[in-house]
C-alpha cells in the first residue's frame, strides 16, 4: 500500500530535499542542452551565463526559491491528494492531473521566478532571465510529465513510511 505525502513533508527533510533540487537542476540542464533552432541557442547561452555566476548557481537558485514554490505549488499537489483514496495499491499519475490544471501549474511557477528575478541584483541574471521569459511557459509546460516523475518520486512512499 502506498500514499502520497505533501510537497512540504519532503521539502523538511533536508537530505530528501537537497536530492530533490539535484533532481531539479539535473532535469533543468538536460532541456537546456536538448534546446535547438535560434531560440535555443538564445536560452543555452543566457543559462550559460547564469551558470556562470558562480559553481552550483542553479541549485542555489532552486533551493533559495523552493520554499516560495513549494507555497505556490501545494494547493495544487494538496488538491490531486484529495481526489486518491490512500492509501492504495494504485495512484494516479501526478502528470495525467498536472496536464489538466497547466496553466494553474505555470502561474504557480512562473509567479515565483518573476517575483526572484525581481529581487535579483545581478544584473547578468535579470539581463539573462529576460531573454528567455517570453518563451517560458512553452518550457514549463512541457516539462510537466518530468517534474510530476520527480516529484512521485519524493511523495509517493509506503504506507508505513518507508520507501
Amino acid at each position: 500500500m502506498k500514499t502520497v505525502l505533501s510537497v512540504r513533508e519532503v521539502a523538511c527533510n533536508k537530505a530528501t530535499r537537497r536530492q530533490f533540487i539535484s533532481d531539479l537542476a539535473h532535469l533543468i540542464d538536460e532541456r537546456i542542452t536538448a534546446a535547438s533552432g535560434l531560440r535555443g541557442a538564445l536560452v543555452k547561452r543566457a543559462y550559460a551565463v547564469m551558470k556562470s555566476v558562480r559553481h552550483g548557481y542553479v541549485e542555489h537558485v532552486l533551493d533559495v526559491m523552493a520554499d516560495d514554490f513549494i507555497h505556490s505549488f501545494e494547493p495544487i499537489h494538496n488538491d490531486y491528494r484529495a481526489t486518491l483514496s490512500l492509501p492504495s495499491d494504485s495512484i494516479a499519475a501526478l502528470s495525467d492531473y498536472l496536464i489538466t490544471r497547466q496553466n494553474d501549474v505555470y502561474n504557480a511557477f512562473i509567479h515565483v521566478t518573476d517575483k526572484y528575478v525581481e529581487r535579483q541584483s545581478r544584473t547578468v541574471v535579470t539581463t539573462a532571465y529576460r531573454t528567455f521569459r517570453p518563451g517560458i511557459e512553452s518550457h514549463i509546460t512541457s516539462a510537466i510529465p518530468q517534474v510530476a516523475a520527480i516529484i512521485e518520486r519524493y511523495t509517493i512512499v509506503d504506507a508505513d513510511g518507508a520507501d
